[in-house]
């Protein structure tokens, strides 16, 4: 609370009563915040894509992590979607997880190779 004070140049009282209405809002997900749960999150996605980069890497395919994206030759975007999806399926594996196509592959045809942006989401 004292981040979000400091951050709105406010007391800690006011801080806390944003908190809780935020969290009042989003009752199902309350239990959440406040919990370390972006950190947990961010070591889970980096995990999927070290185990995905890992697996092309073996396969002889070059990868170029880019923040939450990929660049990697166009020839192998389907080996790239699937390694991904099969890293994402171990850690949800009760949920099936798929990259979002919309707005995700961008072409460069001088280098024929793509980016894959790392749009992971839930369906």
């Amino acid at each position: 609370m004292a981040a979000l004070a400091r951050k709105l140049k406010t007391g800690w009282q006011y801080a806390r009563d944003v908190i809780e209405v935020i969290q009042r809002r989003h009752k199902p997900i309350a239990q959440y915040f406040c919990a370390d749960m972006g950190i947990r999150l961010m070591n889970i996605d980096s995990r999927i894509s070290m185990g995905a980069t890992g697996a092309m890497v073996a396969k002889g395919i070059h990868v170029l992590p880019v923040h939450d994206s990929w660049v990697v030759p166009a020839r192998h975007i389907d080996q790239a979607e699937a390694r991904i999806q099969e890293q994402s399926r171990w850690f949800f594996p009760r949920l099936f997880l798929f990259l979002s196509r919309i707005g995700s592959w961008w072409w460069s045809p001088a280098d024929g190779c793509v980016i894959l942006k790392g749009d992971l989401g839930v369906r």
